[in-house]
């Protein structure tokens, strides 16, 4: 699995905030794509601290097909269990919603899309 994470910091123009994260690879709900992912949030993403404040995830999973038994809820779930290990966010109770989040399908490019905002 070939998993790349890049982050941009992003001001909405209305005192917001947002990052974002591209995470490359089919993903499933599995401790090796979750230790993949964290490897790959933590060397990409150099924040002194954690984020504290209440956080929106909004997450496009990409995925080559759609696969029976495997949930928006688990790989959303998976997704936050990533973020916190990689220090990105503080707690998954920081997490107030997760607006826009959705599972699609890309055959030639699976990944998941992830816009934090606080």
């Amino acid at each position: 699995m070939t998993t790349s994470t890049e982050w941009a910091s992003i001001d909405d123009g209305h005192g917001r905030l947002a990052g974002k994260l591209v995470i490359e690879g089919e993903p499933w709900v599995s401790p090796e794509w979750t230790d993949s992912a964290v490897r790959h949030l933590r060397s990409q993403c150099r924040r002194r601290h954690p984020l504290i404040e209440r956080i929106n995830v909004a997450a496009v999973v990409y995925r080559q097909h759609v696969a029976i038994g495997i949930t928006l809820i688990d790989l959303l779930a998976m997704l936050s269990d990533a973020l916190v290990s990689a220090l990105v966010i503080g707690s998954v109770r920081r997490i107030v919603s997760y607006d826009g989040s959705r599972i699609d399908v890309d055959t030639d490019r699976p990944r998941v899309e992830v816009v934090l905002s606080w």
